[in-house]
């Protein structure tokens, strides 16, 4: 039988999330899966994403992009690639935004937000503009001082977490601040789809390895050289046993910082490359990886919110990472975290080396669900 729309009902609001780019990363994914579900056929969205940046290439259905347009929605770029192209961006959104006419405007990181800042008060209809910023690094420190001054031209600010808002209010004022944590869907990270999962027999790393994991983006902010540097020192703290079946895996990309990581890799001596550190590269599907982790590791202490943590959680196992005043909030009292108040090679390896001395079977790694839903 055809639909048949209730002309009571009021119709779909025009919803453009415009953020700086569509590379896989925490935020890009995020906006993807909540765009993805508010195209849903009886949603009362029409979502649009806008990047900053020129899109990835395609790549059989794998990029965030080709994802987004499968679930219908429509994608464009503004197709920035210098300061002095921003200026002409501006131009193409203005253009963009008065022929799409949307209802509201999400902008997602520090500079969509100012390119919005700048192109809403030039559209013919009034549209609600929502900023969103998901960090708490200190540099660069204008990025702060930029968002404490365009942070009062926003209808709202949404963070992942609140000390982001108790920073944010250091630099200026704004309207109305929200905290919408970071969700995932629980259920397939902990049991893959079928669709996504790995043959445990085609890993680069043996059946019986220890893996200690990472899962993101090879950028500076990640710390991801005191990761290697506490990896080589935690060889020599393990028993000879448990040190022959030590591996890292580092699932994520960045290609200036992953050559600097190679590098850094082969100066620990560890055997030939691949043997013991393993660069698996970008991936759309994280939730195949966590599985084939005995834990994670995340060593930067400016996360915003952490997505890859309550990936680790929901998918059952343990996480070593930075205290911080969100990773605190998100861990509370599970047992399976392990903060690291002082990031040095040392305690960082020691706090793994208390995780890989107390390795358990997968089955009784995982938590309930239901625990799982409540942090």
């Amino acid at each position: 039988m055809p639909r048949v729309d209730n002309p009571l009902m009021p119709l779909p609001r025009q919803l453009v999330f415009i953020i700086t780019d569509l590379h896989i990363g925490g935020t890009p994914r995020l906006l993807r899966d909540l765009a993805a579900a508010l195209a849903a056929p009886d949603s009362a969205f029409r979502p649009v994403v806008i990047s900053l940046k020129p899109l990835p290439p395609p790549c059989t259905g794998t990029t965030i992009p080709e994802q987004l347009r499968a679930a219908g929605v429509p994608v464009h770029t503004l197709d920035i690639t210098s300061p002095a192209g921003a200026v002409r961006g501006i131009f193409r959104l203005v253009t963009l935004l008065r022929r799409l006419g949307p209802d509201i405007v999400y902008s997602l990181l520090i500079h969509a937000n100012l390119l919005v800042t700048l192109t809403v008060p030039l559209l013919a209809r009034k549209t609600r503009f929502v900023q969103s910023f998901h960090t708490l690094q200190d540099r660069p420190a204008w990025h702060w001082r930029l968002q404490g001054m365009i942070a009062p031209f926003a209808d709202a600010i949404v963070v992942p977490a609140k000390p982001i808002l108790d920073k944010m209010s250091r630099y200026g004022t704004f309207a109305r601040g929200v905290v919408i944590p970071n969700g995932i869907d629980v259920d397939r990270f902990a049991a893959p789809p079928a669709e996504v999962a790995l043959d445990p027999e085609k890993l680069p790393w043996p059946r019986d390895a220890v893996v200690i994991g990472y899962v993101g983006r090879f950028d500076p902010v990640k710390n991801l050289p005191l990761l290697l540097r506490a990896f080589a020192r935690l060889q020599t703290m393990l028993s000879q046993a448990l040190a022959e079946r030590l591996h890292l895996a580092l699932v994520g990309y960045g290609p200036e910082e992953e050559a600097a990581l190679r590098g850094l890799a082969t100066s620990f001596h560890l055997g030939p490359p691949g043997s013991r550190i393993h660069f698996v590269g970008r991936t759309s599907s994280p939730e195949a990886w966590y599985k084939h982790f005995t834990c994670l590791c995340l060593p930067s202490s400016v996360e915003g919110f952490g997505l890859p943590l309550i990936e680790a959680l929901a998918a059952g196992i343990p996480v070593v990472t930075a205290r911080t005043a969100v990773s605190v909030g998100i861990l509370r009292e599970l047992n399976e975290g392990r903060l690291v108040a002082e990031l040095a090679p040392d305690s960082l390896a020691h706090a793994l080396q208390e995780v890989m001395t107390n390795v358990r079977a997968p089955g009784e790694i995982l938590r309930s669900r239901e625990r799982v839903r409540r942090e």
